[in-house]
């Protein structure tokens, strides 16, 4: 099954029409609520301060307080939240929010646009250095309230994805709390550390109770705008290991984990009839990146034939078991399908090749040690540093790098330590060589935050400054049409494949797990987890929600063994309790060791069927279970195993034996030897 990603620009005035959230379960009785949903997370957040939420973790434990404008749905789309509808300019300079009028704070005051324009100028005028504020701000001239449900936003220049980038990442912090914090003399956005009293916000959750290393705790708000939520408290477990955080999730201490999961251990859980799964491409990448200004990663040249020795697809395997998508060379994922283009330049993982490009750049071993060397002497080496996660693939890229004559030293440092290095300044001695790490990604603006010549040192920690890259990546940004932007973002791409600044290796696609024994109505995103405020507002009790039961029965499934090659066809009955067929189900198919889930196609009668080519697969045993979902009934499932070998090769025809070989032959000479005879002895008389 592709995934789509739903593009939503605005481009001339424009209408949005406000959207319900609460989406009810047939049956459900009003008033339903009840429960506490217990999310695990990997770490303590690094911050509470809504205004300086660098880190994804403190994204994680700071979205069920505060709410944005807009808001970024699971099927990918910008849509209305605080604002109910805005309107933008013909020129696209002036963007009119309205606000709606029924939310409030959490300590009872209204929510108004005086908070919202409090909000944005914090941003604008401290210049907050994350990817988040102050770049994206920079496009903004001013903020005016007309009164107090309607903003605008004058802009200095049309900014093409200011809603999915600005307004969706900007949550808004009431006035009447910090104003009186951000005006004391020694206020520093980036080291305040907000007390659980001052943070009050109008999002579906209130925080009450935070204790370090241990756990964070919130309660529903009642009076949240949207609707209450239907659970009346959401846990955040803080466990730092995965495997113990893993080993709760399958005892039912916890709900569900903030964590990728280990996918060797996908067979098993698929086996477990409480878990659900979810896969999804989600806008992270791990990639290696590159210091353009240090020699001799400051040759283009000697940065393709790197590029050229690294094998993404083992990389992949290792890493993520193939739960992913191989690195695209113009760094933009096939996901954000309009934006996306392969017709840029490309480095298949072929160390011959990289070997002729270093010896055409005259960098050959002089001197017999097996390294090569410049025209003059310096030796080619440079560093490659990881932190321990990542440790693995550094030794695989340095040991391929290795081959090409190239001396790579593998540096293992904590977090903190390298990220520092990666952002010194320019020829700073400490500035690392190269490394490799994780990032967001998303709309093709954050390659401008991470590449942009503007952005060096704070985000771009490559130095990377091309002209032919800034001017192109800036034009997109002020493209009001959409073919015009997108036609600038392939150009985007290709100078990025060309001039490679940073290698992407994968997009993962993480195996998503959470338990279903407890609770109904989890949200499953198109590019992110089943743990986000989708699922939080949404999800309530099982033993509250009225649903029927739904059987499943195994038509047709593959038999205990199958080879390579052959189909793999899946046929399934979709019953009610009644036993009449449900026509109208959802049925998704997962297959343990394979990065895709797939959709059954409906045929009649409540069957469905899926037919797939096994001639990509490897030889070994499957675990495959079928997810089926439809309104009104429980989510139910059913798996089963099987395993793929190689095709056995036809026998050879045995080898003949002497006369099987040439027994006609012989008898075929003794036969004209015999017709000779008796013509001579009848010449003869």
């Amino acid at each position: 099954m592709k995934k789509r990603i739903l593009i939503f620009l605005i481009l001339t005035s424009t209408l949005a029409t406000t959207i319900n959230f609460n989406i009810s379960v047939k049956g459900q009785p009003e008033g339903a609520y009840g429960g506490t949903l217990k999310i695990a997370i990997g770490e303590d957040p690094h911050t509470l301060n809504i205004f300086f939420k660098a880190a994804t973790i403190d994204k994680y434990v700071l979205w069920p307080i505060y709410d944005p404008l807009v808001v970024v749905s699971p099927e990918n789309e910008v849509i209305p939240w605080l604002a109910e509808r805005w309107d933008v300019s013909q020129d696209g300079l002036h963007w009119t929010f309205y606000l709606v009028n029924n939310a409030t704070w959490h300590d009872g005051e209204p929510f108004t646009a005086h908070d919202v324009k409090f909000t944005f100028d914090i941003i604008i005028d401290y210049q907050i250095p994350t990817k988040t504020a102050s770049p994206i701000w920079t496009n903004v001239n001013s903020t005016e309230v007309l009164d107090d449900h309607t903003i605008v936003i004058h802009m200095k220049h049309f900014y093409a994805p200011f809603l999915m980038m600005a307004m969706a990442a900007a949550e808004i912090a009431p006035k009447h709390i910090w104003e009186s914090i951000v005006t004391q003399p020694d206020w520093d956005p980036m080291i305040h550390q907000p007390t659980l009293e001052e943070m009050v916000g109008n999002g579906p959750f209130k925080i009450v109770e935070y204790v370090p290393g241990s756990y964070i705790k919130y309660e529903a708000f009642d009076n949240f705008f949207k609707g209450r939520p239907y659970i009346d408290e959401l846990l955040f477990p803080i466990i730092t290991s995965t495997d113990t955080m893993l080993m709760a999730l399958i005892n039912g201490e916890i709900d569900a984990m903030k964590g990728l999961l280990p996918v060797e251990a996908l067979p098993s859980l698929l086996k477990d009839e409480n878990l659900a799964f979810h896969v999804y491409t989600r806008d992270f990448i791990t990639h290696l990146g590159l210091n353009t200004q240090k020699f001799p990663l400051n040759y283009t040249q000697f940065r393709k034939a790197i590029a050229h020795a690294i094998n993404k697809e083992e990389l992949l395997k290792v890493a993520c078991l193939g739960y992913g998508i191989v690195g695209p060379w113009g760094m933009i994922a096939p996901t954000w399908s309009f934006w996306y283009t392969d017709d840029v330049p490309s480095y298949d993982f072929n160390l011959t090749k990289a070997k002729m490009i270093l010896d055409e750049m005259g960098w050959v071993d002089r001197d017999g040690d097996n390294i090569r060397e410049t025209s003059d002497g310096v030796k080619i080496a440079f560093e490659l540093a990881a932190i321990d996660g990542n440790a693995r693939l550094a030794e695989i890229i340095g040991d391929s790098i290795s081959q090409l004559g190239i001396e790579v030293d593998v540096v293992i440092q904590a977090w903190a330590t390298l990220r520092s290095r990666i952002y010194e300044e320019v020829g700073a001695p400490g500035k690392v060589d190269s490394w490799i790490s994780g990032a967001s990604a998303g709309d093709p603006e954050w390659l401008y935050f991470r590449f942009h010549s503007s952005q060096i040192p704070r985000l771009n920690g490559y130095s990377y400054n091309s002209s032919r890259f800034d001017e192109v990546i800036e034009q997109q940004g002020r493209a009001v049409d959409p073919k015009d932007r997108q036609a600038l973002i392939y150009k985007v791409q290709e100078i990025l494949a060309d001039e490679l600044p940073a290698i992407i290796l994968y997009y993962d696609s993480p195996p998503d797990v959470f338990r279903i024994d407890q609770f109904v109505g989890w949200s499953k995103p198109l590019i992110d987890s089943a743990t986000t405020e989708w699922t939080y507002m949404n999800v309530r009790l099982k033993e509250l929600t009225e649903l029927k039961k739904m059987g499943l029965n195994l038509l047709e499934y593959p038999s205990p063994t199958i080879y390579i090659g052959d189909p793999v066809i899946t046929r399934v009955e979709v019953k009610d309790d009644q036993g009449l067929p449900i026509e109208d189900a959802s049925l998704n198919l997962m297959i343990s060791g394979v990065p895709e889930e797939y959709s059954l196609n409906a045929l009649s009668g409540g069957i469905y069927e899926i037919n797939l080519d096994s001639s990509t697969w490897s030889p070994k045993s499957y675990t495959l279970r079928v997810v089926a979902n439809a309104k009104g009934f429980e989510e139910s499932f059913i798996d089963f195993s099987f395993s793929v070998n190689t095709p056995i090769p036809p026998s050879p025809p045995p080898t003949p034996g002497f006369w099987e070989s040439y027994g006609i032959v012989i008898a075929a000479v003794a036969i004209v030897i015999a017709i000779i005879a008796v013509f001579y002895a009848l010449r003869s008389r």
